[in-house]
């Protein structure tokens, strides 16, 4: 194949897959339809909060605490699970380094998750 034959293959190849050339020929651009848009106004008892929902954004405060520790035990196990992995890969590979960081990471997991 000659390299100028390779070229046109390529061109014609970059014009196939950008779309601009069919089996029909050049397509031209789709027209674009700008879709209506409306505001409407927000009703008046969405607009202001009333005192239930000051108390019930009271209680979803208070039920996010656990969430915070959920996350906090998220971390320490990811933590553990790298210096687990970090100890097996310096094992394997020999490596005191990787092997000694491994623990250390894992310990600091462990530690994070008993506090």
């Amino acid at each position: 194949m000659s390299p100028l034959r390779i070229v046109l293959n390529s061109i014609a190849l970059a014009f196939v897959l950008a779309g601009g050339v069919t089996a029909q020929g050049i397509t031209a651009p789709p027209a674009k339809v700008a879709a209506p848009f409306v505001v409407t106004p927000m009703p008046a008892r969405l607009a202001a909060p009333s005192a239930a929902a000051a108390v019930a954004a009271e209680l979803v405060a208070d039920a996010s605490a656990p969430s915070v520790a959920l996350a906090a035990r998220r971390q320490s196990s990811t933590l553990m699970i790298v210096g687990g992995a970090a100890i097996v890969t310096g094992l394997l590979l020999d490596e005191g380094v990787i092997t000694f960081v491994g623990a250390g990471v894992w310990l600091y997991g462990l530690y994070l998750y008993l506090r």
